[in-house]
């Protein structure tokens, strides 16, 4: 049997517990800065993300708002594009869009009569397609029309046609 003499070489591990601190102190600062990157790249994305939803509403709301400038200019009579007008942080245009077999952009082939208006912010856009609907006002059934008697002084002349409520 070997006996340990007094006083010999001792484990220079056992009972040293200054370096097992050590390297768990630097274990667990290595896994906080990690996580503290992680989770500032997480905050970094969430606001691009948010930043482009916000873009993409303003556009939208841009783009309503050129609807609604065409929607008044065609009540007035006015058939021409509104190009691209700058608006708070965007811009909008919009378009009358007849019904056409040979459309020029942005509008379609064989649709009804429109307005497409797009909004632009930042990059992000959006259209709003609105289609327009003509109709007549109520008890009107013809061209010429009276809920009550008609005098006519002069002349009129007619296509000779009997129009019904049906055109």
């Amino acid at each position: 049997e070997l006996r340990r003499k007094k006083g010999g070489a001792k484990n220079p591990m056992k009972g040293n517990k200054k370096g097992f601190v050590l390297i768990w102190f630097y274990l667990v600062s290595m896994f906080l800065i990690i996580m503290s990157a992680a989770l500032l790249a997480l905050m970094a994305q969430e606001m691009r993300l948010n930043a482009i939803d916000v873009a993409q509403e303003q556009a939208f709301w841009l783009a309503e708002g050129g609807l609604d400038r065409k929607l008044a200019e065609l009540r007035q009579g006015n058939l021409a594009s509104v190009d691209w007008t700058p608006m708070g942080d965007g811009t909008y245009s919009a378009a009358f869009c007849p019904r056409s077999l040979s459309p020029t952009p942005p509008c379609f082939a064989n649709y009804p009569d429109q307005i497409i208006s797009t909004g632009l912010v930042n990059g992000q856009s959006r259209t709003v397609i609105a289609v327009v609907l003509k109709m007549k006002p109520p008890g009107v059934r013809a061209a010429i029309s009276s809920a009550g008697d008609i005098r006519v002084e002069g002349g009129i002349t007619t296509d000779g046609r009997d129009h019904d409520g049906s055109g």
